[in-house]
């Protein structure tokens, strides 16, 4: 009699296709599954030897995330001028301060006309520019309370509604802990319950074959003393 398995042996879950083929198939229940240290260390372990075996990059988990949305930018724009230079590694222009140096014409062009319009036009710049930043400054006294006040409100408004919206996306990521959890818990007695069935209808299979054999054994002894006594009831009738 052919020896028949006592229960299914683990196989794979479906076919190996799509982005899983040739990858090995985990399932696992964080909540459930107890993780002792050897099973952490030999869980690395077949995180380096998947990683070994990738020939994936970086640049490759990036290429598989959607595009990012065209640039909203107008072309040659402020900018979009900086962005292309910080793109080109280039460093950014320093300041021009000559224009606020209130300096006379050299002493080569002191007899210029034009070298002392330029200086007078510059010192006329100057004064506006001065007489611009008392005005700022007097509009500051006069409106900076009020509008730092108002600023501050709207402030406060940004941040409750901030807090609020962290609030629910706390709340969002607790109830799917939760949620995930209880499945969880659920899934793993449901687990325990089969695999306790699962263990007895194995023993019970194992009393059964050996049953089985037991009863093999006896028909295999019955039939043998029986094809004895009518060998010699042949050879009685014979003489």
């Amino acid at each position: 009699m052919a020896q028949q398995p006592l229960a299914i042996s683990d196989t794979a879950h479906g076919a190996e296709i799509g982005w899983r083929r040739g990858q090995d198939l985990i399932t696992a229940l964080p909540y459930v599954d107890a993780l002792t240290a050897e099973s952490r260390a030999a869980v690395e372990r077949l995180v380096q030897e998947e990683l070994a075996r990738s020939d994936k990059t970086p640049a490759d988990y990036l290429a598989e995330l959607p595009r990012l949305l065209a640039s909203r930018l107008d072309e040659g724009s402020l900018v979009a001028q900086e962005l292309e230079r910080v793109a080109r590694g280039e460093q950014m222009a320093e300041m021009d301060t000559v224009r606020y140096n209130l300096d006379p014409p050299s002493p080569s062009s002191r007899e210029s006309v034009d070298a002392w319009q330029q200086a007078l036009d510059n010192s006329h710049s100057q004064l506006e520019h001065q007489y611009t930043r008392l005005i700022n400054l007097e509009l500051l006294l006069k409106f900076g309370p009020d509008a730092w006040r108002v600023r501050n409100e709207t402030l406060t408004v940004q941040c409750e509604a901030l807090k609020r919206r962290l609030a629910a996306v706390k709340k969002e990521t607790e109830d799917l802990n939760r949620s995930r959890k209880l499945s969880q818990l659920e899934a793993g007695r449901q687990l325990s319950s089969l695999q306790a069935e699962y263990t007895q209808l194995v023993a019970k299979n194992a009393e059964i074959e050996a049953a089985c054999l037991t009863l093999e054994s006896q028909a295999a002894a019955l039939g043998d003393k029986g094809g004895g006594d009518s060998d010699a009831s042949m050879v009685e009738a014979t003489a």
